[in-house]
C-alpha cells in the first residue's frame, strides 16, 4: 500500500470515529420523546456497535489486500499477520471492550438526566483522567506537549 493511501485509510479512520463519537450522544438525546426513549436502549446500542465493527472490518480488509504483495498474493495472509489470534490477546481486548459496552449503555442512562451539549463536556474529563491516572501509575510518561494539551482541556472545561 502506498504512502498516500495509508494516509487516506488512517484519515478516513479518524474522521469516521470522531463523526460516531459526537453525532451518538446528539442523536440519542434529540430521540428522546417527553424524557424518555421510545426504543430499546440495548438495541441502539447494538447497531451502533455494529455499524462501528462493520467500518473497522472494512478498513481492516482494505489494509490487507494493500499489503497483500507481502503475503504472495494472498489476502487471508495478510489478515492473519495483521490480526493474530491468541488468549492473552482475546483478554487483552476483550475485557476493555465489556467496560466500553457498559459506558455505551450508561450514555443513554445519563443522557435522560442532562442535556447533550453538558454530556459533551464532561465527557472529555475521560481524557484528563486517562491521561492523569496513566501518568502518575507510570504506565506512559507525557510529554510537555501532551501535558500542556491536558492541562488546556482541563482549563477549558472548568471556563465553561
Amino acid at each position: 500500500m502506498g504512502h498516500f493511501a495509508a494516509v487516506g485509510l488512517r484519515t478516513l479512520a479518524f474522521v469516521g470515529a470522531a463523526v460516531f463519537m459526537t453525532t451518538s450522544p446528539l442523536a440519542a438525546k434529540f430521540s428522546q420523546v417527553d424524557g424518555h426513549f421510545a426504543y430499546s436502549i440495548i438495541s441502539a446500542t447494538l447497531v451502533a456497535e455494529l455499524v462501528k465493527f462493520s467500518f473497522s472490518v472494512l478498513a481492516l480488509v482494505l489494509l490487507a489486500v494493500g499489503q497483500r504483495d507481502e503475503y504472495d498474493g494472498s489476502v487471508y495472509r495478510a489478515l492473519r499477520a495483521l490480526c493474530p489470534f491468541s488468549s492473552k490477546g482475546f483478554l487483552k481486548y476483550g475485557v476493555p471492550s465489556l467496560v466500553y459496552m457498559l459506558n455505551n449503555n450508561l450514555v443513554f442512562v445519563v443522557l435522560t438526566f442532562i442535556s447533550a451539549t453538558t454530556f459533551q463536556i464532561l465527557s472529555c474529563m475521560k481524557t484528563i483522567m486517562t491521561g492523569v491516572v496513566m501518568h502518575l501509575t507510570g504506565m506512559k510518561q507525557l510529554t510537555r506537549v501532551q501535558m500542556a494539551a491536558v492541562s488546556l482541556l482541563a482549563c477549558s472545561i472548568f471556563i465553561v
